[in-house]
Formats: C-alpha cells, sequence, structure tokens
C-alpha cells in the first residue's frame, strides 16, 4: 500500500484532540504500522510525521 498522507492526517486528528500525546504517537504509529511494511521507505516517512507531529512543536 502506497504510504496515504489524508488517512494520516485523519488519524492524527482523531486521535490527537482526545488524548495526551504519547498515547496519540502510538496510535499515529499503530496506523503507519498498519498501512505500510515496517522498514519501507514510506514507513519511515509515516513515522517520522507521527514523531514530528506529536513531539516536534513546542
Amino acid at each position: 500500500m502506497r504510504f496515504n498522507p489524508i488517512a494520516l492526517l485523519v488519524i492524527a486528528v482523531a486521535a490527537a484532540p482526545a488524548m495526551g500525546g504519547p498515547i496519540a504517537y502510538a496510535i499515529c504509529v499503530a496506523g503507519c504500522n498498519a498501512a505500510e511494511p515496517p522498514g519501507s521507505s514510506a514507513h519511515n516517512a509515516c513515522m517520522t510525521y507521527c514523531f514530528v507531529n506529536f513531539f516536534g512543536s513546542p
């Protein structure tokens, strides 16, 4: 499956307001794992997006 930023955004937007950062991050990571084969470049991009989205902003 190709990297789908729209689906990822939906997961992130749904998770973030309801929960703390680490929990929402875990949900985002689970979405990456479900959507992409771990180790692929798309999976790495997805994981990076999750990290930056939940921990990279002040």
